[in-house]
């Protein structure tokens, strides 16, 4: 592994700075946003989440403004495109490369454009009236990268072209939520954490609908024995988008350890209201006899 020498971790930490001073600074040449050899852009927002309203005649279209700026002594082109956007299970978003479904009728302008140095440009985006009334969708949820690369053909000394900036867009054309969660699965585990060995309970979820949702819930655990209520533990909220599974998850209540077997089920809601069906019949059982009782109630699934 390479380590960097002091010079260059100099250099690193005089490049974050810049970037800091570039998101405050009006975008003329000369002042402080512009540092020589810095390259990359200053893209904000972070993230487009509108859920667009529609009364009568009136259809809502506009999704906002994306401001980029260069922070550079180089003149940079721009380009922003849209690709698909997904996450993995643990809600980690990811760009496909592969163009949005509904894509086409996002407008971006302007969509491809040259920055000077230190400038600062607005792009408005929003979504074609006719896609959202005749399409029959209920949303998009796409990435919008915006890439650059020196506009010169001979860039300054250190001066390189640096990959993308990607801006997940969240929408939902108006009318009612279109998410439908299902539980897929159900498993009670040992990871480990800061504090050691702990218990959790993981609730696996997918979203068959057309829109996204912020999935939450809780977990009733029972002890079979004695068919009564032993414990619950309520799942934090989390983004589920269409077409996608994500695991919600829970600690095990701290003093549920004494012999026996316990029946595991969750419930689940949707943006705060609970989905019928949804989850009282996704179940799991946990299992802790005697000896893992008394070593702490290491469990065994069954």
């Amino acid at each position: 592994m390479r380590t960097l020498r002091p010079p260059m971790l100099a250099v690193v930490i005089t490049i974050l700075i810049a970037l800091a001073l570039s998101e405050t600074a009006e975008g003329v040449p000369g002042l402080s946003n512009v540092s020589r050899g810095l390259t990359g852009l200053v893209v904000s927002p972070a993230t487009i989440e509108k859920d667009l309203g529609r009364f009568l005649w009136f259809v809502e279209t506009d999704l906002g403004a994306i401001t980029v700026s260069n922070p550079s002594y180089e003149p940079m082109w721009v380009k922003l495109d849209l690709c698909r956007l997904s996450h993995d299970a643990l809600g980690v978003l990811e760009t496909q490369d592969e163009p949005a479904r509904g894509s086409d009728a996002v407008r971006l302008k302007p969509r491809t454009f040259t920055l000077p140095p230190g400038g600062r440009a607005t792009v408005r985006a929003s979504v074609d009236p006719a896609y959202l009334t005749k399409s029959g969708e209920k949303g998009i949820y796409a990435s919008i990268m915006v890439t650059s690369r020196p506009a010169t053909t001979r860039p300054a000394m250190g001066v390189r072209p640096v990959g993308a900036v990607g801006i997940p867009l969240l929408v939902r054309f108006g009318g009612k939520p279109d998410a439908k969660l299902i539980i897929t699965d159900i498993q009670v585990v040992e990871t480990d954490r800061h504090e050691g060995r702990t218990r959790v309970v993981q609730v696996r979820v997918r979203n068959d609908g057309r829109t996204h949702v912020r999935a939450s819930g809780s977990v009733a655990i029972g002890k079979e024995e004695a068919r009564q209520h032993a414990g619950g533990v309520v799942l934090p909220v989390a983004l589920v988008l269409p077409g996608c599974e994500r695991v919600l998850e829970g600690p095990w209540p701290e003093g549920l350890t004494s012999p026996g077997t316990y029946h595991v089920s969750a419930r689940l809601s949707a943006d705060g209201v609970t989905v019928p069906g949804a989850g009282p019949s996704a179940s799991a059982r946990v299992a802790i006899d005697e000896a893992e009782a008394a070593a702490g109630g290491s469990r065994t699934r069954l």
